[in-house]
Order: C-alpha cells, then sequence, then structure tokens
C-alpha cells in the first residue's frame, strides 16, 4: 500500500504545500493571512530535485540549517523523504490516538512482510 493511501484509508488529514526553503513558519503564517497558523504546529521538511542541478543537495541543507526557533524535522530528498515525511507525521499522531496507533502497526507489519517476501 502506498503511504498516500494509508493516510486516506486512516483518515488522517493532511496538507501538502510547497514552498521555498528559505522560508519561515512565520513566512508561511503570514502568507496564509492567518498569523501564527503554521507557528504552532510542526513542519517537515522534504528537499525536492531543484532546478540547479544540484540533485537536491542544495536544498535539503538548506532546509536542515534552519535558524534557532524554527525547528524543522528534514526526510530524505524526493519520494522516499515524502513517504517517509508522511509516515513521521502519523507516527506522531499516534502517539495520543490508539486506533491510528493500530493502523500504523497494521501497515508496517505489511512492509515487513513485503521485505521478507522480496528475500
Amino acid at each position: 500500500m502506498r503511504v498516500i493511501e494509508f493516510l486516506d484509508k486512516s483518515k488522517v488529514k493532511y496538507k501538502v504545500s510547497q514552498h521555498h526553503s528559505t522560508f519561515t513558519a512565520q513566512h508561511m503564517a503570514a502568507e496564509e493571512h492567518e498569523p501564527g497558523k503554521y507557528v504552532a504546529k510542526p513542519v517537515i521538511g522534504v528537499a525536492l530535485i531543484s532546478a540547479a542541478g544540484l540533485e537536491g543537495i542544495d536544498v535539503l541543507l538548506s532546509t536542515v540549517q534552519m535558524p534557532p526557533g524554527v525547528p524543522v524535522a528534514t526526510m530524505a530528498i524526493g519520494e522516499a523523504g515524502a513517504k517517509n515525511a508522511a509516515l513521521f507525521a502519523v507516527q506522531i499522531l499516534a502517539l495520543t490516538d490508539n486506533n491510528l496507533r493500530d493502523k500504523l502497526a497494521e501497515f508496517k507489519n505489511a512492509q515487513q512482510k513485503n521485505v521478507i517476501e522480496k528475500d
């Protein structure tokens, strides 16, 4: 099962947005015209392949080097990072949601089974 299908099946509300890595949480809040909207929410950064031709390394470095007070959980470059970002968010939510915790355990067990079968 793809991660996005898992999110939908688990009824996890999500929003994917793309921002330049030099944006801060405050910039995003101002952009949305709702001050404080993003300030209290965790930010998970995923570096995408940049037009600079550096295979996303430049974006990754600027994402992990956010200034003090602007924490960003940073995942791998590209599709793998996007999948891990979604799963990381679900793991955070599952800390306080038993139903989601059970669905996450099922998902991870299915992943493990697929890996074992491929070996």
